[in-house]
């Protein structure tokens, strides 16, 4: 009968807070009232939260499983607090579902770093000066690069800073734009003009583009995702193929002038 189900939660409830109360002697109150308000407070904003933006509701729903975390550690042991309310393996299953909900949150907010507008304009700017010292030319373990393509409609030299990985003596950058549902401009560029130039430190270097298919396509998708697991998050996400494009050197003609930079419109 529907009219049940209350006062059934309701007694659960009760007997989960009884036990935790009872787990929690010799811990301050203080401590166990600020870990049950802020767990009533965030639990209340998880059933409001339905029409936040996906990375929001992710944001809040880690958010809100740390502190459940925190609350079983302030209540006592969590192995010997949660065992004899729910069982030992459904602690440790949310526990895996958190850390995964961290992970992707953690791959969103990098790569919505990446591709705002104002790291689109600034970073390759800041590169330039310092020669991508530090963090501006190497972060997460990654090599950045500043490419810059041919605009296919203005023809205006376009740089964009990208991360890129060593095959061979070649570079491969990833068209993941973040997973963004739309394949970045920069990728349009190349299909329309090959020839580009990259910088990676204070190298200047010539180089023709040409997207990786088939074989090739599989072998470097192991070799970029295993760099950086964020890119299988981006796959799923973007619900396209994403672009492994292949930097291969290219001699630069005698005197040829090298692109200015031009952080604008990709195109």
């Amino acid at each position: 009968m529907a009219s049940g189900a209350p006062g059934a939660g309701a007694g659960a409830g009760a007997n989960a807070a009884a036990s935790a109360t009872s787990a929690g002697k010799g811990v301050p109150h203080w401590l166990q009232n600020l870990a049950l308000a802020g767990f009533m407070v965030l639990h209340t904003a998880q059933v409001a939260a339905r029409c936040w933006p996906h990375w929001l509701q992710n944001l809040a729903a880690a958010s809100l499983g740390v502190l459940q975390l925190g609350q079983a550690i302030v209540a006592g042991s969590i192995r010997g607090t949660l065992a004899g309310a729910c069982g030992y393996g459904k602690v440790r299953a949310t526990l895996r579902i958190m850390r995964e909900r961290l992970r992707r949150t953690w791959f969103r907010m990098v790569g919505l770093a990446g591709v705002n507008l104002l790291s689109r304009w600034l970073h390759p700017l800041l590169y330039r000066w310092t020669g991508g010292a530090g963090l501006l030319g190497r972060s997460l373990g990654n090599l950045t690069i500043l490419l810059t393509t041919t605009g296919r409609r203005s023809s205006q030299a376009r740089t964009t800073a990208l991360w890129a990985y060593l095959d061979g003596d070649a570079l491969v950058v990833v068209g993941s734009n973040g997973g963004s549902h739309h394949t970045p401009g920069w990728v349009f560029n190349l299909r329309a003009q090959p020839l580009a130039e990259v910088v990676v430190g204070r190298e200047r270097r010539a180089v023709r583009a040409h997207e990786a298919e088939g074989e090739q396509y599989r072998r470097i998708w192991q070799l970029v995702s295993a760099a950086y697991p964020g890119y299988e998050a981006y796959r799923e996400w973007a619900d396209r193929t994403i672009p492994l494009v292949v930097l291969e050197r290219e001699p630069a003609p005698p005197g040829a002038p090298g692109p200015h930079h031009n952080p604008g419109n990709d195109r």
